[in-house]
């Protein structure tokens, strides 16, 4: 699905992209209003944790469901990307093979600075990044412990 919206994009009219700008105007209108009564929104980066490094556009598996690599990666950023607010991403912990798993954390509008100060503030009290014990296996894979 996300790969047939960024396609249609490219066939979009001038009337279509107006009408685009104009909905994302609300969305960024309702988000500032929204932005007022917090300091950063926290939300999972992807739908999964860390996977081998594999050929783009080869289907991941997310729970039960294989999903489009294009749909998996980006449905968690496209649309805080849409509503233009600064977006910081820090690991927040670690899955069962010992790989990061992340967090996006959002500001509002034109407040990096200050996004900034939450990401370092959550980094202080997780410990900072730590980066993972991995092997190489003998056919050059990447293994994490289990």
């Amino acid at each position: 699905e996300f790969s047939r919206a960024l396609a249609r994009g490219d066939t979009a009219t001038t009337a279509s992209y107006r009408g685009a700008l104009q909905a994302r105007a609300k969305m960024i209108d309702t988000t500032d209003k929204w932005f007022a009564e917090c300091d950063a929104w926290i939300a999972p980066t992807l739908p999964l944790t860390a996977f081998p490094h594999q050929r783009t556009g080869k289907p991941l598996q997310i729970d039960d469901r294989r999903e489009g690599y294009s749909q998996a990666l980006a449905s968690y950023q496209c649309p805080l990307a849409t509503l233009a607010c600064p977006v910081v991403a820090i690991p927040i912990g670690r899955d069962d093979h010992g790989l990061p798993i992340g967090v996006q954390i959002t500001g509002r509008r034109w407040s990096d600075l200050n996004l900034l100060r939450v990401a370092r503030q959550i980094e202080a009290l997780i410990g900072g990044f730590r980066p993972p014990d991995l092997r190489i296996d003998a056919a050059g894979r990447v293994d994490s412990p289990a």
